[in-house]
C-alpha cells in the first residue's frame, strides 16, 4: 500500500471537510480540527456520566483515562 507521508487510512489531516450548517450554509475544516473537537467533546460527555454516575452512587474509575485508551 502506498501512503503519502503524513497520510493514514482516513486521509490526512490536513485535508479539508466540507460541511453544512442547517441552514444549508456551506464551510470547510481541516481534518483535525474535527478530530480535535471529536475528542474534546467527548470529555464534555465523560464528565456528564461521572456525575450522574456519582449522584446514584455507583463506584466508578471515569477519571482513569488511560485504562479506556488501553
Amino acid at each position: 500500500m502506498n501512503k503519502e507521508p503524513g497520510t493514514t487510512w482516513f486521509g490526512s489531516v490536513i485535508d479539508l471537510l466540507m460541511h453544512k450548517t442547517p441552514h444549508g450554509d456551506a464551510y470547510s475544516l481541516p481534518r483535525w480540527q474535527c478530530l480535535l473537537h471529536m475528542f474534546n467533546h467527548q470529555t464534555h460527555h465523560r464528565g456528564q456520566m461521572a456525575q450522574i454516575l456519582d449522584e446514584k452512587g455507583v463506584e466508578n474509575s471515569y477519571s482513569n483515562l488511560f485504562r479506556y485508551l488501553l
